[in-house]
C-alpha cells in the first residue's frame, strides 16, 4: 500500500484529490495511510464490505470532475499525471487508455474488448478493467453507474461495459503504460476461492445480457455466442479457483455442489466447441464427464509452464 501511495503523491498536484479507503483491514494499512493524510489527501476507514462498495463510496465522496481507480497492491509509473492530463482534456465521460495505436474502433468493438470477445480480445489492453481509465463523475453519478456490490468477481468488467455503453462521449488514447498490475500478489481475490464464484458468474452474464440488449448493437444470436463464452470462461475461472484449494477432499465436495446445483442446466443450455478457445472447451468437456482432477491438474500444469517461462524472459 505505501509503495502505491507514493507513486501517486510524487506527481499529485495540489488540485487533486486522493481518497485513500481502509475497507477493514487488518495490518497496519489504516495507520500508513493516516500518515499521509493532507488537505487534498482525504483517509476513510470502513468495516470490510468489499471491493465494490469501498469503489461506490470513493465515487460518492469525491469532488472532482474525473475520477481515477488505483488498486491498492499496484502503483502508477513515473510520468502518470501528464498522461492523465490529457484524458482530461478531452472532456469525455469515459477515456480509456490503451497502448494500441488504433484510435478508429468502433463502440461494438469496444464493449467486444471489454467483455473479452475474442474478436476484440487485443484491441484495448485491459479493456475490462476499471483501472486504466477516466471516468467523469458527473456522468457516473447521474446515469447511476455504480459497482454492482452483489458481485465478487467481473464487477470491474460490468462497471466498465456500462459506462461506455450508456454514452457516445469516449474516447480512446495511445499512451505509454502508466499503471502497473502487480500479477504476482498471491493474497489478492483473484488468487483465492470464494463459495459463492458461480452463482455470481450467473448473476454477471445475466447484467452483460441485459446491458448487451440495451446498446442494441447485437443481433439475438449475437448476444446469445457471447453468452455462451461468458459461461465458459467463467467455467474456467471456477476451476482455476478451485485448484488454489489444496485439501482435494474440499475440492470435491465444492466440485460436487456446483454440479448438482449449476452444471446440469449450463450444459443444457450452452454449446461446447461453439466458441474459440481449445483451452476453455477442454476445460468444460472434462467437467462435463466428471473428470474435474483432470481439469484441475490441467490448469496447474499450465500456470506451473507460465512461471517458468516467466522466469526465463
Amino acid at each position: 500500500i505505501e509503495q502505491c501511495i507514493t507513486s501517486i503523491i510524487k506527481e499529485l498536484k495540489p488540485i487533486d484529490e486522493l481518497i485513500l479507503i481502509n475497507d477493514g483491514s487488518r495490518d497496519n494499512s489504516l495507520s500508513l495511510c493516516e500518515k499521509y493524510e493532507t488537505a487534498n489527501i482525504k483517509v476513510i476507514n470502513n468495516s470490510n464490505h468489499g471491493v465494490s462498495y469501498t469503489r461506490n463510496v470513493g465515487i460518492n465522496v469525491s469532488v472532482k470532475q474525473y475520477i481515477m481507480f488505483v488498486d491498492a497492491d499496484d502503483y502508477l509509473l513515473s510520468g502518470w499525471r501528464e498522461i492523465i492530463e490529457k484524458g482530461i482534456l478531452t472532456e469525455r465521460d469515459v477515456v480509456c487508455f490503451s497502448n494500441s495505436n488504433n484510435h478508429t474502433i468502433s463502440k461494438k468493438e469496444l464493449l467486444d474488448s471489454i467483455i473479452c470477445y475474442p474478436q476484440a480480445y487485443s484491441i484495448v489492453k485491459n479493456a475490462s478493467a476499471c483501472w486504466g481509465k477516466l471516468f467523469r463523475r458527473e456522468y457516473l453519478v447521474s446515469n447511476d453507474i455504480f459497482f454492482v456490490q452483489e458481485l465478487i468477481n467481473g464487477e470491474d468488467g460490468i462497471f466498465s461495459f456500462m459506462a461506455v455503453n450508456r454514452t457516445d462521449e469516449y474516447s480512446l488514447i495511445a499512451s505509454d503504460d502508466f499503471y502497473f498490475y502487480r500479477t504476482d500478489n498471491t493474497s489478492s481475490a483473484t488468487h483465492s476461492f470464494n463459495e459463492k464464484f458461480f452463482e455470481t458468474n450467473v448473476r454477471y452474464s445475466e447484467i452483460i445480457k441485459e446491458q448487451l440488449q440495451l446498446s442494441q448493437l447485437y443481433t439475438c444470436d449475437e448476444i446469445d455466442k457471447r453468452i455462451n463464452r461468458i459461461i465458459i470462461q467463467g467455467l474456467f475461472i471456477l476451476t482455476l479457483r478451485l485448484s488454489f484449494l489444496s485439501d482435494k477432499d474440499i475440492r470435491k465436495k465444492h466440485y460436487n455442489l456446483y454440479r448438482d446445483n449449476f452444471y446440469k442446466v449450463f450444459f443444457k443450455n450452452y454449446k461446447l466447441f461453439a466458441i474459440r478457445g481449445f483451452r476453455l472447451n477442454l476445460n468444460c468437456l472434462l467437467i462435463k464427464y466428471g473428470c474435474f482432477e483432470c481439469a484441475i491438474a490441467m490448469i496447474k500444469i499450465q500456470n506451473r509452464i507460465k512461471k517458468i517461462l516467466k522466469s526465463l524472459r
